[in-house]
């Protein structure tokens, strides 16, 4: 997927929805104060949701391709919404709080 860099401003990160191109269902977003990117995903034109990509298993980065989110190191495996399509992760990934005004989805981290 697409990165985009931005950096924390009160505990927020900010991308723009122009971000995304239309076959893009989502963009990873990398702020340098954070130890993993957040897959934000694109639910609808008003709805995105914002998933920290650190396995709730073992603490390991995850990936994302077009049908789901997984763990290489372990084989753990997560939907779009952060749920556990499959174990050994139990719990579902961490997810942030979005909102979006005039074109840019705002991502609260705090």
């Amino acid at each position: 997927g697409k990165i985009v860099k931005v950096e924390a401003v009160n505990n927020q990160l900010s991308v723009n929805a122009s971000d995304f191109k239309p076959e893009q269902s989502f963009v990873l977003v990398r702020a340098s104060s954070l130890n993993y990117d957040i897959l934000l995903h694109k639910d609808s034109d008003t709805a995105y949701t914002a998933l920290l990509m650190q396995c709730t298993h073992y603490d390991n980065p995850v990936f994302a391709n077009n049908k789901e989110i997984f763990c290489p190191s372990h084989g753990s495996k997560f939907d779009f919404s952060g749920k556990v399509l499959k174990e050994p992760a139990t719990q579902n990934l961490k997810q942030y709080k979005t909102e979006i005004n005039n074109g840019i989805i705002t991502i609260h981290i705090a």
